[in-house]
Protein backbone atom coordinates (compact mmCIF):
# COMPACT_ATOMS: atom_id res chain seq x y z
CA UNK A 1 0.00 0.00 0.00
CA UNK A 2 1.60 3.36 -1.10
CA UNK A 3 2.33 5.77 1.72
CA UNK A 4 0.85 9.61 1.24
CA UNK A 5 3.14 12.29 2.72
CA UNK A 6 1.73 15.58 4.76
CA UNK A 7 2.40 18.10 2.04
CA UNK A 8 1.75 21.59 3.24
CA UNK A 9 -0.16 23.13 0.21
CA UNK A 10 1.15 26.59 -1.12
CA UNK A 11 -2.53 28.81 -0.48
CA UNK A 12 -3.38 32.06 -1.00
CA UNK A 13 -4.07 33.95 1.96
CA UNK A 14 -4.09 37.30 0.36
CA UNK A 15 -5.79 38.06 -3.01
CA UNK A 16 -5.92 41.84 -4.25
CA UNK A 17 -6.87 43.75 -7.34
CA UNK A 18 -4.60 46.04 -7.80
CA UNK A 19 -3.77 48.19 -11.21
CA UNK A 20 -4.62 45.56 -13.85
CA UNK A 21 -3.47 42.74 -11.43
CA UNK A 22 -3.99 39.86 -9.38
CA UNK A 23 -1.87 40.24 -6.62
CA UNK A 24 -1.39 36.99 -4.40
CA UNK A 25 0.21 36.63 -1.01
CA UNK A 26 1.28 32.78 -0.27
CA UNK A 27 1.10 30.82 2.84
CA UNK A 28 4.85 31.09 2.59
CA UNK A 29 5.05 34.37 2.58
CA UNK A 30 6.19 34.98 -1.17
CA UNK A 31 4.14 37.11 -3.37
CA UNK A 32 3.08 36.94 -6.96
CA UNK A 33 1.40 39.33 -9.61
CA UNK A 34 -0.35 38.13 -12.40
CA UNK A 35 -2.14 40.98 -15.20
CA UNK A 36 -5.88 40.32 -15.63
CA UNK A 37 -5.12 39.65 -19.12
CA UNK A 38 -2.65 37.26 -18.65
CA UNK A 39 -5.25 35.86 -16.71
CA UNK A 40 -8.42 35.74 -19.23
CA UNK A 41 -6.16 35.24 -22.49
CA UNK A 42 -5.01 32.00 -21.34
CA UNK A 43 -8.05 30.67 -19.81
CA UNK A 44 -8.10 27.05 -20.26
CA UNK A 45 -11.91 26.55 -20.51
CA UNK A 46 -13.96 24.57 -23.57
CA UNK A 47 -15.47 27.74 -24.51
CA UNK A 48 -12.41 29.91 -24.45
CA UNK A 49 -10.62 27.64 -26.48
CA UNK A 50 -12.86 26.86 -29.16
CA UNK A 51 -13.04 30.67 -29.35
CA UNK A 52 -8.93 30.71 -29.48
CA UNK A 53 -9.55 28.46 -32.40
CA UNK A 54 -12.14 30.43 -34.59
CA UNK A 55 -11.14 33.94 -34.12
CA UNK A 56 -8.98 34.82 -36.88
CA UNK A 57 -5.58 36.38 -35.61
CA UNK A 58 -5.43 39.59 -34.79
CA UNK A 59 -8.94 40.06 -33.13
CA UNK A 60 -8.73 40.27 -29.12
CA UNK A 61 -11.62 39.08 -27.49
CA UNK A 62 -9.75 39.20 -24.46
CA UNK A 63 -9.21 42.76 -24.51
CA UNK A 64 -13.10 43.34 -24.02
CA UNK A 65 -13.56 41.81 -20.41
CA UNK A 66 -9.85 41.69 -18.77
CA UNK A 67 -11.75 43.20 -15.42
CA UNK A 68 -12.60 40.33 -12.46
CA UNK A 69 -15.68 41.35 -10.54
CA UNK A 70 -15.82 38.55 -8.22
CA UNK A 71 -13.01 36.20 -7.14
CA UNK A 72 -13.62 33.19 -4.51
CA UNK A 73 -11.59 29.86 -3.75
CA UNK A 74 -12.08 26.47 -5.35
CA UNK A 75 -11.33 23.52 -2.76
CA UNK A 76 -7.70 24.15 -1.84
CA UNK A 77 -6.26 24.07 -5.39
CA UNK A 78 -7.62 27.21 -7.40
CA UNK A 79 -9.33 30.43 -7.81
CA UNK A 80 -12.83 30.95 -9.39
CA UNK A 81 -12.63 34.37 -11.46
CA UNK A 82 -15.76 36.17 -12.56
CA UNK A 83 -15.04 38.26 -15.05
CA UNK A 84 -17.47 41.64 -16.43
CA UNK A 85 -18.69 39.81 -18.96
CA UNK A 86 -20.11 36.93 -17.07
CA UNK A 87 -17.74 34.35 -18.07
CA UNK A 88 -15.87 32.53 -15.13
CA UNK A 89 -12.48 31.38 -14.80
CA UNK A 90 -10.94 28.60 -12.48
CA UNK A 91 -7.31 28.85 -12.39
CA UNK A 92 -5.14 26.50 -10.52
CA UNK A 93 -2.53 27.63 -7.93
CA UNK A 94 0.47 26.72 -9.64
CA UNK A 95 -1.03 27.64 -13.01
CA UNK A 96 -1.20 31.39 -11.33
CA UNK A 97 2.15 31.07 -10.32
CA UNK A 98 3.80 30.20 -14.09
CA UNK A 99 1.58 33.16 -15.37
CA UNK A 100 3.31 35.73 -12.97
CA UNK A 101 5.24 38.59 -14.39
Amino acid sequence: MATVKNVALKRPVEVKKLDGNLNLRWSDESSIQVPFATIRKNCSCAVCLEMKVALAEGQSYYQRAIRPVDISAVGNYALQIAWEDGHRSIVAFDRLEALAI
